[in-house]
């Protein structure tokens, strides 16, 4: 939930003074104006913490800043797990187990979603996506290949594969995505920024479409 702040400023000079009559241009004064400032401030009071996991034999090892990984055309790359936590190390166990675990002490905490937010540079110019959506991805799919999943909602123990634009809902929770590299991702020539976010409407995004938000964290990952 945000606060949107209006101050208006309502000035009247009807009673003013001759002397402080207000110069619009060089021959034109008046002596009544009233001018309407408004001015929107952005609050975001957003509770969560949200913090970017790797998998490991024996649990989910938090990242911080930055990450070396191979970069192969037609391999995956990585798979980043999102968890309402900044702990260092969370013991292995089934997913959803973990995630009530944190999600019980977080009050409404069935009011937010997860979104994510990629870029990076190629010959042709630079790749800067919010995604919320499959089809999100679908523009630079030859560079970088974008799949989203949630494993939340999921069967305990079951095998499922990531979301298509037909299976996204109000329910559904993108807390994990995987990157692939594309046929061209030899022409990628930077670095590879990843944001996961949490957000509740539509006012936790600029007019460009990106998160503006408190709640996130982020990664830059490297090519070896």
């Amino acid at each position: 939930m945000k606060i949107i702040i209006i101050i208006l400023i309502m000035f009247s000079l009807s009673s003013c003074k001759k002397e402080e009559t207000l110069i619009i241009s060089n021959n034109t004064t008046t002596k009544e104006i009233e001018t309407v400032n408004e001015v929107e401030q952005y609050i975001d009071n957003n509770p969560l913490n949200i913090s970017l996991y790797l998998e490991s034999n024996t649990g989910f090892n938090k990242l911080n800043d930055d990450i070396s990984k191979s970069w192969i055309p037609k391999k995956d790359i990585i798979v980043l797990c999102a968890f309402y936590t900044n702990d260092e190390f969370i013991n292995l166990d089934f997913y959803q187990n973990i995630w009530k675990y944190y999600a019980n002490t977080i009050d409404n905490v069935n009011n937010y979603k997860i979104g994510w937010e990629i870029s990076f540079e190629t010959n042709e110019g630079k790749i800067h996506k919010t995604l919320n959506m499959p089809k999100d991805a679908i523009d630079f799919y030859d560079y970088l290949e974008i799949y989203l999943y949630d494993s939340l909602n999921q069967e305990l123990g079951a095998w499922y594969s990531h979301l298509l634009d037909e299976q996204v809902n109000e329910k559904t929770l993108i807390t994990t995505i995987k990157l692939t590299c594309g046929s061209k991702c030899s022409e990628i020539i930077s670095n590879i920024y990843i944001k996961v976010f949490t957000y509740d409407d539509n006012e936790d995004f600029n007019e460009s479409g990106f998160y503006r938000g408190k709640s996130y964290s982020s990664l830059v990952i490297k090519k070896t």
